[in-house]
């Protein structure tokens, strides 16, 4: 048994032999797409491809055991030099063909097992949360396929196949074919171009956009990181898109700015050319949208080109959102990029507080020092040069009260950034202390209540040879 964590779900691949000799071929070709499908990592559809492929040779304490690879601790060992294609097949292509059932008794010609030993059927029990309807069909032991497949996940495949398929031809012939070379007046709209229906399915074909996410999660080390897996896994952390863009803008956060800002920019001013094509003017030129984009992006606003049409009108409305989105990152990254860390905060710190130290000298002296001059021109009679050290005394003594306090502040302020890890030592030296005083209080206990047992003992003794009459006296 095998017990497989990936996506927050949790799988058993149970290796058994099925009562069930027709289903054997069957169920150990659907393995590929129901590894697939579940979104489990790479190497495990490798590694039951080439068990579909090799044969199953036993299992031990170490890891699962495949004819020609041995999977122990996350290491593959090759022994057969044939086998090596296929995993690079399987490593190069993320999404390979499943392999079809084979009828009954026949063997395929990639399998590797001798013709005297069948591999066992594979048991895969997914979570009830998997909306896999090839898993759900294996588990379930279902032929027809409509049984598994859900309302919404049939919406979900028109509506992805809907998208995908947008693809307006040109029906009026090749766009801009008359008058390429010159530019619209402004009593001219562009020649032979879209009409306003294609123009909306042009536009509608940037909903294509939505593969790059799932491009950049399934490149990601995420998906594919057994560590980050499994941890994620143990602590209910789903790896979606969000995680991978927080991901990234913890990590590269200026590369990820600079290529959503270009790709905003090069996106935005594609459709506002298309939809002020349509339009009498001649704000319709990509050279004129790829300058009006960045003035709206960045709110400055000339005015110089203006949109004409509704759909400019809202583009332009969208980019001015997206500008002030992207300015608030922008400027949580230069904020972020220009605090301290962690050693040049102590640094800082412990400087600051020698120089707090030193002024609280200088002014606690010069305090004394103007004390004592006023004391003594007040002794001599001279009122004119103590008034003048009088306010030289209260100054020194206003300026030592400033300095005390910014020395206070910022020994609060290091106090407040005591790190964690000090902290838990901390917690383990009471919690040890704790445990040690616990420990020799209750052996005090112990020997006090073996003395006391003792002590009874003893007393009950005495007592008992008290009470016991001697012989002569029982004689007489």
């Amino acid at each position: 048994m095998l017990v497989v964590i990936a996506n927050g779900m949790r799988f058993t691949v149970s290796c058994y032999p099925c009562p069930q000799k027709q289903e054997e071929e069957r169920a150990l070709g659907m393995w590929n797409v129901s590894c697939r499908e579940a979104g489990i990592s790479v190497l495990f559809p490798c590694i039951f491809s080439l068990y579909s492929h090799v044969g199953y040779t036993g299992s031990s304490g170490s890891g699962l055991k495949l004819r020609g690879w041995v999977v122990v601790k996350k290491k593959v060992k090759r022994r057969p030099p044939q086998v090596l294609p296929l995993l690079l097949l399987h490593l190069l292509q993320p999404h390979p063909p499943a392999l079809p059932p084979w009828p009954r008794g026949a063997r395929p010609p990639y399998l590797l097992a001798p013709a005297g030993r069948r591999p066992p059927d594979l048991h895969v029990t997914p979570s009830p949360s998997v909306p896999s309807p090839q898993l759900f069909m294996t588990d379930n032991g279902l032929r027809d396929w409509r049984v598994a497949l859900t309302g919404r996940q049939a919406a979900q495949i028109v509506l992805e196949l809907a998208v995908c398929g947008l693809h307006p031809a040109p029906v009026r012939g090749p766009p801009c074919a008359q008058g390429l070379g010159s530019r619209p007046t402004a009593t001219q709209s562009w020649p032979g171009f879209l009409d306003e229906g294609e123009a909306l399915l042009s536009l509608a074909m940037l909903l294509r956009l939505y593969l790059v996410p799932r491009a950049v999660l399934l490149r990601s080390g995420v998906l594919l990181n057994a560590s980050y897996r499994s941890i994620g896994a143990l602590n209910q952390v789903r790896f979606r898109h969000w995680f991978v863009a927080k991901l990234y803008m913890n990590t590269h956060p200026g590369r990820l700015l600079l290529c959503l800002t270009l790709g905003l920019w090069l996106t935005t001013a594609w459709v506002l050319s298309v939809a002020e094509r349509q339009a009498v003017n001649a704000t319709g030129h990509l050279s004129d949208t790829l300058w009006l984009i960045p003035i709206t992006f960045l709110t400055i606003g000339y005015g110089d080109v203006v949109p004409g049409t509704m759909w400019g009108k809202i583009v332009c409305l969208c980019t001015g959102v997206m500008g002030v989105c992207c300015t608030a990152l922008l400027v949580a990254v230069v904020a972020r990029k220009l605090e301290f860390n962690k050693a040049e905060k102590h640094v800082h710190n412990f400087m600051m507080d020698i120089q707090y130290a030193k002024e609280m000298k200088e002014s606690a002296a010069r305090v004394l020092q103007e004390a004592w001059m006023f004391y003594k021109h007040t002794r001599r009679k001279d009122r004119g040069a103590a008034r003048k050290h009088q306010r030289r005394l209260l100054a020194a003594i206003n300026r030592f009260r400033q300095v005390r306090l910014k020395h206070r502040k910022l020994r609060e302020q290091v106090n407040s950034m005591v790190d964690i890890s000090k902290m838990h030592m901390i917690l383990c030296d009471l919690q040890l202390g704790l445990s040690s005083s616990h420990q020799a209080l209750e052996k005090r206990m112990d020997a006090l209540a073996g003395k006391l047992d003792t002590l009874t003992e003893l007393l009950s003794t005495a007592l008992g040879s008290r009470q016991v009459p001697e012989p002569s006296q029982e004689a007489t």
